[in-house]
């Protein structure tokens, strides 16, 4: 009974987290395709610029509610069965049990013939302890090869190929096609052995969604802090004031196929009378705010939030 209810509150937990993890995923996407709509300009493209890492953080929170269910039911078993046994749960139920086969065999020589054998599910263990360390060495082994192989192979055939623009005699070209053979007749073998051996990963085949999973957490979680950090710090301190040199203006215009989700930025650059560069990016529908700073070389007071380089307003000197 206590098992059921152990098993129970784990799957309860499982399942909240990936309620919790599908539920944060979409409020994710909201902020960060709301974010690219909002503004750019002033207090609220600063606080627009906050939930744009909120965004981030969501979607690393998100990633990282499901890399938790994910090792909870895959990688831990596997490591718990490889490094501490199968069995270790039940050679503790059958120690318990024979401790209580003793105490009935002092009253009943009888039930002596009932306690179970401990032995044999210590031995049953080590073995399946054993064959599963010996099957996870040879697919670390495998792993190694396939990126020495693939990997190496690639890089040291293209980078051969790449020196042909170096080629200044018939060697260099007959030794970069000896290389590139090499390397090419050495992933198809591999490849052939692999699939005549039917060698296949079973103990790492999860190992690719795990890095995944991590991956996708880091890249939301980081960003979201380092955003987020420099959003706080410009709420504290609050916006800047430097005369500067306007030094470049740039109109970008997405391309590809997400464009229709992202609108056209104005990036410019100012040389401040400190010495520093600095660096805004303003939205085509805040293109007011820049509306009298074009020409190359003007003389600007630029206000902004120096920390997340939201610009709060530019007005030509003088």
């Amino acid at each position: 009974m206590t098992q059921t209810s152990t098993d129970q509150r784990r799957t309860g937990w499982r399942r909240a987290l990936i309620i919790a993890g599908a539920v944060l995923l979409p409020c994710c996407l909201v902020c960060l395709f709301g974010s690219e709509w909002g503004p750019s300009v002033g207090f609220a493209g600063l606080v627009n610029r906050l939930v744009f890492a909120v965004g981030f953080a969501l979607l690393g929170v998100s990633m990282g509610l499901f890399l938790t269910v994910f090792v909870a039911e895959t990688i831990a078993p596997t490591g718990r069965r490889i490094f501490w046994g199968s069995h270790a749960g039940a050679k503790g139920a059958a120690a318990k049990a024979s401790a209580l086969s003793e105490m009935g065999h002092r009253a009943s020589p009888a039930i002596a013939a009932k306690r179970p054998d401990a032995r044999l599910a210590s031995g049953t263990d080590n073995a399946i302890q054993g064959a599963d360390k010996a099957v996870l060495g040879r697919e670390v082994v495998m792993l190694l090869l396939n990126l020495l192989i693939y990997g190496g192979g690639s890089i040291l055939a293209l980078g051969a190929f790449s020196s042909l623009d170096r080629a200044n005699s018939f060697t260099h070209v007959a030794l970069v096609a000896v290389v590139c053979a090499a390397c090419v007749a050495a992933i198809i073998l591999w490849r052939r052995h692999r699939v005549r051996s039917g060698a296949r990963f079973t103990m790492l085949s999860n190992v690719g969604v795990l890095l995944l999973f991590a991956a996708l957490t880091l890249v939301g979680l980081i960003p979201g802090l380092i955003i987020g950090s420099q959003v706080a710090s410009d709420l504290v301190t609050g916006p800047r004031t430097v005369a500067c040199v306007l030094q470049e203006f740039d109109e970008h215009h997405p391309t590809g196929r997400l464009a229709g989700f992202r609108q056209d930025t104005i990036s410019l650059s100012f040389a401040a009378q400190d010495g520093n560069e600095v660096h805004v990016t303003v939205a085509e529908a805040d293109r007011y705010a820049v509306a009298g700073v074009t020409e190359i070389g003007s003389e600007v007071l630029l206000t902004y939030y120096p920390r997340s380089g939201v610009l709060d307003s530019a007005e030509l000197a003088g």
